[in-house]
């Protein structure tokens, strides 16, 4: 692109330039950084519910709000990031 021109109703300046252009992708990728943080995922989620249906099975008090927090940020980061990042991709223009 020639310098001073506009793109997007945007101009650019002389020693700017135009490395990408397009749209996102609107697909859900699952990469090789999602894997460790699954894994971390699956152990920061598994034993606070782990020990919550223990405590539950066991006739004793229930684990009460402290794995709450554990449990939502666990679920969130296994399973409700992908929406999110998706949502997040179909907003794009």
């Amino acid at each position: 692109m020639k310098s001073g021109t506009t793109l997007g109703g945007a101009s650019l300046l002389r020693d700017e330039r135009v490395l990408w252009r397009g749209r996102s992708s609107r697909i859900l990728r699952f990469g090789l950084g999602d894997i460790p943080i699954t894994l971390f995922m699956l152990v920061w989620t598994g034993l606070p519910a782990s020990s919550a249906l223990a405590a539950l099975n066991d006739d004793g008090d229930a684990p009460g709000l402290f794995v709450l927090p554990f449990l939502l940020i666990g679920a969130y980061m296994l399973f409700g990031r992908f929406p999110v990042d998706l949502w997040l991709r179909s907003r794009q223009d």
